[in-house]
Order: structure tokens, then C-alpha cells, then sequence
């Protein structure tokens, strides 16, 4: 069976992490990724920051989002080379670029620019604050999505300070950007008419947080920070368990589930406490309970937890840490991780993508590029220019 998206090709002139995602996902349903890279101002994941390592084909992080890509590598300051990014373009469906708005069209790539080559090309800019608006040129990282979207002064504890989110707000805008993309492309498909998609990171995020933006609207109150309380259901919390660093998430949503914990416990007699008798007074009484709860949970394991909860109809799942989601037999059952071999750093574990779908595959097909690994083929095959051709552009710098 064909691919999803076997028929689309991606110009790709993200970096770090959120447009890398984006066009990741895409690779994952088929889509064939061209990545524009230089030797010269390498991905910021590739720098080894995190690993010390100075060879920017050795870097995890860079692996992790870049999946089933091709790599070329290209000067965008020599002469020629704009040229050739362009040509790329015209033989490509879709566009990607994170940059701060105004770099892409600086650097003559803009949307405007790129229509003369192809008049239907679908382009996706991704950017902190979006391309319009006073803010427009801050800069942005994910602790700064949340911030300026209004999450991160909702997440935290009541006695302390907002909590910066990382990395899973580049992952979420990079997801969004691909649902926008796919959309854009359909668009094409029945009009034959391109698009240009400005999405803003920090709009991705404060569209998850539209309930308290409604709540303030209505009422005049500032939601604040409640930890990992809920304001309307108790028990709501992570509790501790035996072992050490060990908890467990535990949610009880109506006086079914309610009742199904007091099963799951033993009916112990601080559940017959008059303070517990309803969801409201469970709720104005929840640090009391809570400490019962954890007094309980503390004597077992969260796999113990988990099972006996789970099977009287309560939700609790152990909070995992990366090496026991790794081990954890649903994700392994799943496919949610899978090897792929690397020519530099060998065998490395993977997150596939987070569906399974007929005609998708939810397993990476390949690694990450080397960097420039596929500048020969794109250049002189792709685009026909010959192999000569590619020799003399890298002697020229262009192909850098």
C-alpha cells in the first residue's frame, strides 16, 4: 500500500525542534523531506550542547526530530544558491520555516518570492508570536510560548511562581503546523490554490487554555495556579509509592468512581468521614483525604496501584520516568518505540508517530541525515544538474 502523502515533497528550512516536528510527522505519513542545512550555520541541535560531542552527525537530539529525511547542504550566502533552493521549491508541494519573521524573506525565500516559482506552493511559517502584530520580531523558545500564551502563569503551585513548559510546546506547535499544512494541501487539491500559513507557538498554546480565558471573560476572576489539583474533582493528585521517586496519578471524577476506590482500598473508615460524603465536600476537604490516600499508597508500588484501581473503574496510571516508560509493556506492545540503526552512532531507540493508521507508518523508515548526505542526489539527480555540476558547487562553497 502507498504511502499517505507518497506524492508530496517538502522543502524544509526549519531548525531546532518545532519545525523540525512538524515535517518529521510528515515524513512519518510519506511525505519525501528535503532538508536545507549548512556546514556553516549548523542547527543549533546539532552543536552537541547537550553531549559535548563536536560531530554534528553524533547528536541525539537532532536525531529525535529528524527522521526519514533527506540532508542537503547549501550556502544560502554564495552566489547560485538561492538559485538552487528555489529550484528545489518549484518541483516541491510544501514549504517549512521557523525562522523570526522577516529572516525567511530576507533571505529571498519569502512566500511572495517563492510564488513565482511555483504559484500553488503551500508554506508554513512557524514562529513565536506570529508574523503580524506589534510583538512579531520577539525572540521566542518554548518557555516563552508558554509564558506569552497565558499557560505558564496557570502552571505551577499556589505558593510558588509560574512554571516555564519546554520542549513538549515545540512538539504541540510542530503537530499543529502539520494539521495546518495537511489542510492547506487539501485546499490545493480541490481549488489548485497554494497558502500561506503564519502560525503562531504561542496561540498554539493559548488555544488549550480557552475555558479559563472564557472564565475571566464571564466573571472578572484571574484563574490561578492550583498544582495538580482539580478544581472540581477530588482526589486529583499524585500520589507517592513505595520505592524511591515513585508515584502514581490518581483521578476520581464522580460518586461511581468514589465508590470504586473505597472498594479498591478495603472501605477503610476515614471513607464513612462525613467530610467525604459528596463530591463538593471531598473537593472543600481534599488536603485531608489526600493525605489518607497517600498514606495508603505509600505501602505499594504504582504497578500494584494501577491494577487493583484500574480494575474498580479508577483512573491511575504511574507517573513514569523515561527509563520505566521505556520498559512499560503497553508502549512496547504499542510500537511507541522502535530501534533504527545510525551509521555514526548505532542503534538507537526512537519514538515512532503517536497513531496507527492504514497506509501510514508509525515506525521511522530510516534515520536522520547525515548532514549533507543527500546534496549529490537532490542536486545532481533530482534536480538533473549531474554529477560534475554538484563537484563544482562544492568546490565553490555553495554546496556547504
Amino acid at each position: 500500500m502507498k504511502a499517505l502523502l507518497d506524492n508530496i515533497r517538502v522543502a524544509d528550512f526549519s531548525w531546532i525542534a518545532a519545525g523540525p516536528y512538524c515535517t518529521e510527522l510528515l515524513g512519518f505519513m510519506g511525505a519525501e523531506i528535503i532538508r536545507f542545512e549548512s556546514a556553516g550555520r549548523p542547527d543549533n541541535y546539532r552543536k552537541g550542547l547537550l553531549t559535548g560531542d563536536p560531530d554534528p552527525d553524533r547528536q541525539p537530539q537532532f536525531h529525535e526530530v529528524n527522521l526519514n529525511k533527506m540532508s542537503v547542504r547549501l550556502d544560502l550566502g554564495q552566489p547560485g544558491a538561492l538559485d538552487l533552493a528555489k529550484t528545489v521549491v518549484a518541483a516541491s508541494d510544501l514549504v517549512v520555516e521557523n525562522f523570526r519573521p522577516g529572516v525567511i524573506d530576507r533571505l529571498g525565500l519569502g512566500y511572495q518570492a517563492l510564488r513565482r516559482v511555483r504559484p500553488d506552493i503551500v508554506m508554513v511559517s512557524l514562529s513565536s508570536t506570529g508574523a503580524t502584530g506589534p510583538d512579531r520580531f520577539n525572540a521566542g523558545v518554548a518557555n516563552t510560548f508558554a509564558a506569552e500564551a497565558g499557560l505558564g502563569h496557570m502552571t505551577g503551585y499556589s505558593d510558588g511562581p509560574p512554571t516555564m513548559l519546554l520542549r513538549a510546546l515545540d512538539h504541540r506547535a510542530g503537530a499543529t503546523a502539520c494539521f495546518a499544512a495537511l489542510a492547506a494541501l487539501r485546499h490545493r487539491e480541490r481549488t489548485g490554490e497554494g497558502q500561506h500559513i503564519d502560525l503562531s507557538a504561542s496561540e498554539v498554546a493559548t488555544c488549550s487554555i480557552g475555558e479559563t480565558v472564557l472564565e475571566f471573560a464571564a466573571t472578572g476572576v484571574v484563574p490561578m495556579r492550583h498544582a495538580n489539583q482539580d478544581r472540581i474533582m477530588a482526589p486529583h493528585d499524585c500520589y507517592p509509592c513505595r520505592g524511591e521517586d515513585t508515584w502514581i496519578a490518581i483521578a476520581v471524577g464522580s460518586d461511581e468512581e468514589w465508590q470504586g476506590l473505597r472498594d479498591a482500598l478495603g472501605r477503610p473508615a476515614w471513607t464513612d468521614d462525613a467530610r467525604f460524603a459528596d463530591g463538593y465536600l471531598r473537593w472543600k476537604n481534599r488536603a485531608d483525604m489526600d493525605g489518607f490516600i497517600a498514606a495508603w499508597t505509600r505501602e505499594r508500588t504504582p504497578a500494584e496501584v494501577m491494577r487493583l484501581l484500574q480494575s474498580h473503574g479508577v483512573a491511575a496510571v504511574p507517573s513514569y520516568d523515561s527509563r520505566s516508560l521505556s520498559k512499560d509493556p503497553h508502549a512496547r506492545a504499542r510500537g511507541v518505540f522502535s530501534e533504527v540503526a545510525h551509521p555514526k552512532m548505532g542503534k538507537r531507540t526512537v519514538v515512532g508517530a503517536p497513531w496507527k493508521l492504514a497506509g501510514v507508518p508509525d515506525r521511522p523508515q530510516r534515520p536522520a541525515p547525515l548532514l549533507g548526505q543527500h546534496t549529490a542526489y537532490v542536486i545532481g539527480e533530482l534536480l538533473g544538474l549531474g554529477q560534475a555540476r554538484v563537484t563544482a558547487l562544492t568546490e565553490q562553497k555553495v554546496l556547504n
